[in-house]
C-alpha cells in the first residue's frame, strides 16, 4: 500500500501510478456514466504464473 505522502503527492500532483492511480479525462468519466468507482479506472489485475507440476515433484524429489 502507499503511504499517506505518497497518496498526498499523487493527488496534488495529478500523477498516474500503475495499479494505484488514473488520471480520467472527463469524457471517459462520462463515458461511464459518471460512475468513479476505482475498477472502471485503476486495473489492478495480474497474471496467474503457471508451475508445471511436473517439475515441482522434480524438485521435491532431487532436494
Amino acid at each position: 500500500m502507499l503511504h499517506f505522502q505518497e497518496v498526498v503527492s499523487t493527488y496534488r500532483d495529478c500523477m498516474e501510478l500503475d495499479k494505484s492511480s488514473h488520471l480520467a479525462a472527463a469524457d471517459h468519466i462520462a463515458d461511464n456514466d459518471f460512475n468513479v468507482n476505482i475498477p472502471r479506472s485503476v486495473y489492478t489485475f495480474e497474471l496467474d504464473v503457471e508451475i508445471g507440476i511436473v517439475s515441482v515433484r522434480l524438485e521435491q524429489f532431487m532436494a
